[in-house]
This record gives structure tokens, sequence and C-alpha cells, in this order.
């Protein structure tokens, strides 16, 4: 397993203790390959936060890094935008230097890893 591999490894336990990143990727020589069955369920899109319309029905949002070159107001409006694409019980990732603390839907949201940012909605 390559040294980038040992990390995600890590990083995946202290996001989810006690399971394995491995069941999910096989090592072909020094890459990783993902398994194919993950891949049905993924959307990747590109979208401006800012002009596109709403998103929706989403299990999983990354943005990582985006919101700190907003001002609030528009920071606001890009977390209610994506909090109603995020399904209930549905996971909100951003980046090191973001935060739902001052949003007006932090009690929509857990936070299951505050390090990593990770959220979980609870509702609507």
């Amino acid at each position: 397993m390559g040294w980038r591999m040992k990390q995600y490894e890590k990083n995946f336990q202290q996001v989810f203790p006690g399971q394995s990143l491995d069941k999910y990727y096989t090592m072909a020589g020094m890459k990783a390959q993902f398994n194919k069955d993950l891949l049905r369920n993924v959307r990747f899109k590109n979208y401006d936060l800012v002009l596109d319309t709403p998103l929706s029905s989403y299990n999983l949002i990354v943005i990582r890094n985006v919101l700190i070159y907003f001002n609030f107001e528009l920071q606001e409006k890009v977390l209610l935008s994506l909090s109603s694409a995020l399904d209930s019980k549905g996971y909100l990732v951003l980046g090191a230097q973001e935060s739902l603390n001052w949003s007006k839907k932090i009690d929509n949201y857990m936070a299951v890893n505050n390090q990593f940012k990770v959220y979980k909605k609870l509702r609507d």
C-alpha cells in the first residue's frame, strides 16, 4: 500500500472508527483503484454556487475551501441552497477554515467530526 493510501486510511478511521477503507479499493501496483460499484451512484457535477439553480437530492456534498472567499451574506445563501439540496441524514463536508456554527441552519446538523468539518443533516 502506498504512503498516501496509508494516510487516507488513517483519515478515514478518524471519521469512521473501527471501519476500514480497504473494502472500497484494490491496489494495482502503486495505484489504488476504487471499486466500480462505488461509482454507479456517484454524480460529479460542475456547479456555480452563486448563479445556478439549487441542487436536489444528494447524500453527500463536499465543498472544501470555497466559502472562505465569499462574504457572510453569500456564504449563508450558498449554505441554505446546499442544505435544501442535501437529503435528510446526508453529509456535508466543509473546508478546514469553514464552519456551520454561525449559519441559520446549524440546528439542522450534527457535527460528526469537528476536526475534518463533517456534518450530518438531522432534519430539513
